[in-house]
């Protein structure tokens, strides 16, 4: 079997050990601690993409890009640079505290899971460009990558097959949202909040935001985001019928960096959704309104069925009233009916473009 097809099965130290570090004279020697820390990594090699989305997020990132070139899978965003510090040493973050500035200190710990999640798919080479920090990671026996130009402001490339990045991509896609930055894949604009076009309503409770809405049938999970990433194994109900996405940055996660820990901070934000959509839901802003307003007004299909509505009631009332003048009377109460109906779809759907929902119109 091709080795771009499985990821490798080494231990993480043995493939940390194997990488030469360019910051410095370092080289990876804490084996037998990157073991350890190995254990509660992803068992999916294919999220390392995920640490360095949060990565982004915390550095106050506005744009975040990913690209899949034939050089290399590529992350940029903006932001807060990353401190050569704390990448002298990419594992080190993990191993060690930063008492002064804790904030600091978790920030870089996103690189370096991405870079232990990556590990098992034995890159050809990592490359983190970011303010004064230039870190090479690759195989000791190669030379410095010929593919790598200057990034800026912040950028991380990694050399990998092709096959590999795109999976990762489609777990980044998959995990995106609840973010304030933009997230664009080879080009593309991910929604960050609503699930759909104009579909729910957007909330802030206690520091805790995000999007509600009602879900035909059986409702899905809530999904929990941090720092723009969604995670795993959440407890969070809501009354019957309705769903979400919510974040809350505060919540601790687990040592695989999936979970939440179900502790008072994450109780505390299940209270705050549940009381923010007791608020919407007596406001009638969960979709207890007309069930053909919530199908057609904020959907491109329904504008333009509307539309052809109206064109289609003013033929038949032409042609009615020429067929048979004694009924014109009848069918000029159709069109009428017809043309409120138009209009008061058409002016639900500016009256929701006014009030923020994302416009049908765009990809």
């Amino acid at each position: 079997v091709p080795r771009h097809w499985l990821a490798s099965s080494k231990p993480v130290g043995e493939l940390a050990e194997a990488l030469l570090v360019s910051s410095g004279s370092f080289r990876v020697d804490r084996k037998r601690m990157i073991e350890v820390l190995g254990r509660f990594q992803s068992a999916d090699p294919y999220t390392f993409l995920l640490p360095w989305l949060r990565l982004a997020v915390a550095s106050g990132a506005q744009r975040i890009a990913l690209k899949n070139s034939t050089e290399s899978l590529e992350l940029t965003f903006d932001g807060k640079p990353l401190e050569e510090r704390w990448c002298k040493d990419p594992f080190a973050p993990l191993l060690e505290g930063d008492e002064e500035n804790d904030a600091e200190a978790e920030r870089h710990k996103q690189l370096s899971r991405g870079l232990l999640a990556l590990l098992p798919l034995e890159p050809d080479a990592v490359a983190v460009d970011s303010g004064k920090v230039r870190l090479r990671l690759q195989p000791k026996e190669a030379g410095e990558p010929s593919w790598l130009e200057a990034g800026a402001p912040t950028t991380i490339r990694v050399k990998l097959p092709r096959a590999f990045a795109a999976r990762a991509l489609e777990r980044a896609k998959d995990a995106w949202g609840l973010a304030d930055a933009q997230l664009t894949i080879d080009g593309r604009k991910l929604p960050s909040w609503e699930p759909a076009p104009g579909v729910g309503e957007r909330f802030e409770e206690d520091r805790v935001r995000g999007v509600l809405y009602r879900a035909e049938g059986e409702a899905p999970p809530v999904r929990v985001y941090h720092l723009g990433v969604a995670l795993d194994g959440v407890d969070a109900s809501l009354p019957k019928g309705v769903t979400g996405r919510i974040s809350y940055d505060g919540i601790s996660l687990d040592a695989s960096q999936a979970k939440p820990v179900q502790d008072a901070a994450f109780k505390g934000a299940v209270k705050s959704t549940r009381k923010a959509c007791a608020e919407l839901r007596q406001a009638g802003k969960l979709g207890e309104g007309s069930p053909v307003l919530r199908a057609f007004a904020y959907t491109k299909g329904g504008v333009y069925a509307t539309a052809a509505a109206a064109v289609l009631s003013f033929s038949l009332l032409v042609a009615g009233a020429d067929a048979r003048p004694e009924v014109a009377w009848a069918a000029a109460i159709v069109y009428s009916a017809t043309t409120a109906g138009v209009l008061l779809v058409l002016g639900a759907w500016f009256l929701a473009r006014l009030s923020g929902r994302r416009n049908p119109f765009k990809a």
